[in-house]
């Protein structure tokens, strides 16, 4: 959308009740009211199937932005004395993520977390040392290695959800994806830093079956732990966007369950598409 907005001179406006806007500071307007507004859905689906059927390999910010110009927005600028407004509805993704090759610019320009929420999640994370006798008294946060690791069950473990996109992962592949990491970071102490909507079964299937480092986020607030999933070194995601986003804040290596259906929720942005991300790594 800032995108969007950017290219054509509009202003970006989002709801007061948009939730973004308890996590981020987001450099748009914010209105009280919903405005009746033009819908541009199938202008993005446009853009996104041009890049495609382009094979853009290297897209840089500034040809991002110039895809996203859109000439009908355009029209009739001229009028003088007449508002004209647009609205992004649904659920779209640009699912071409693995061909924005300064993607990290991109996010960090636009989304930044408010400072009470950043501060929690560095609080927290900064106390993890002292949890662990094994970690001496002078090692900081930083000289660890924290693999963000979030669980995902509550809806995506219900019956109508595994028919459509098949179960959530289950603990084996967690083990597998700590097992990988693991080994791939010898050199540092690691710890698996859980943001979860099931406790219970992350106690009952993961805490209590493995000789791994775990920590698990008490926070009952989605954006705290968005952002300390955000601000850890590595990844294991399980299923659905909230880990994907955190992912691709955090950067460093990312574990994702290659078995699921992403297609169901990101069109052809599936697994292929994710594997092709740099450090991203598919295990089942």
């Amino acid at each position: 959308m800032i995108a969007i907005a950017k290219a054509n001179n509009l202003t970006p406006v989002v709801h007061k009740d948009h939730p973004l806007l308890r996590t981020f500071k987001l450099p748009v307007e914010v209105s009280s009211t919903k405005p009746t507004a033009q819908n541009c859905g199938s202008f993005l689906h446009a853009m996104r199937d041009k890049i495609q059927a382009d094979g853009l390999n290297s897209l840089t910010l500034d040809s991002f932005n110039s895809l996203a110009k859109i000439s009908n927005l355009t029209k009739n600028r001229n009028k003088p004395n007449v508002i004209f407004q647009y609205s992004l509805r649904g659920f779209l993704q640009v699912n071409t993520l693995d061909k924005i090759t300064n993607w990290k610019d991109i996010i960090s320009e636009h989304l930044i977390f408010h400072d009470n929420i950043s501060s929690k999640a560095e609080q927290f994370l900064t106390a993890i040392p002292g949890m662990f006798p094994h970690l001496s008294a002078n090692k900081s946060r930083y000289d660890i290695l924290y693999v963000g690791t979030h669980i995902r069950r509550g809806d995506m473990a219900s019956s109508s959800e595994e028919e459509k996109r098949g179960p959530p992962p289950p603990a084996s592949y967690f083990f597998k994806a700590m097992d990988y990491l693991a080994n791939k970071h010898k050199q540092n102490p690691i710890v698996f830093v859980v943001c979860t909507d099931d406790k219970l079964w992350f106690k009952n299937n993961i805490e209590s079956k493995t000789n791994y480092s775990v920590v698990l986020s008490s926070f009952e607030d989605y954006s705290v732990d968005f952002a300390i999933l955000s601000k850890c070194n590595h990844s294991i995601m399980s299923v659905g966007t909230f880990g994907v986003g955190s992912a691709v804040f955090a950067g460093g290596d990312t574990v994702y369950y290659n078995t699921w259906k992403w297609s169901v929720i990101m069109g052809t942005w599936s697994h292929q598409v994710l594997g092709n991300i740099d450090n991203f790594v598919g295990l089942d």
